[in-house]
């Protein structure tokens, strides 16, 4: 049976995630090249939001280091100091988000 969801996941993710994942991180690498953030030359909380969901893409999808774009922006959001400070606040770590990673495959 773990057979067959294997091999339905790897299907879903050729035929259609994976194609829209590059769509939807080139629609960013777009925007991302002639602004500095989503909401143009200010960060905002949509910055914020973007985060964990990119995080999680790099961990999780080999090809995230084709967009350099995106890994600078990310660099961007953890560079900031009120960010850091949320981060040792909410006790989040690279070992943290490994953990949280491993128990929702």
């Amino acid at each position: 049976m773990r057979f067959v969801s294997l091999a339905f996941k790897a299907a879903f993710n050729q035929g259609y995630l994976n194609p829209e994942l590059e769509k939807q991180l080139q629609m960013l690498v777009s925007h991302l090249q002639q602004n500095t953030w989503l909401a143009g030359n200010q960060f905002s909380m949509a910055d914020i939001l973007l985060w964990f969901p990119l995080q999680a893409c790099a961990y999780a999808y080999p090809q995230f280091s084709d967009y350099p774009a995106l890994e600078q922006y990310l660099k961007q959001i953890k560079s900031r100091p009120a960010f850091q400070s949320a981060l040792q606040k909410g006790h989040w770590s690279a070992e943290e988000f490994q953990r949280y990673w491993q128990i929702t495959q």
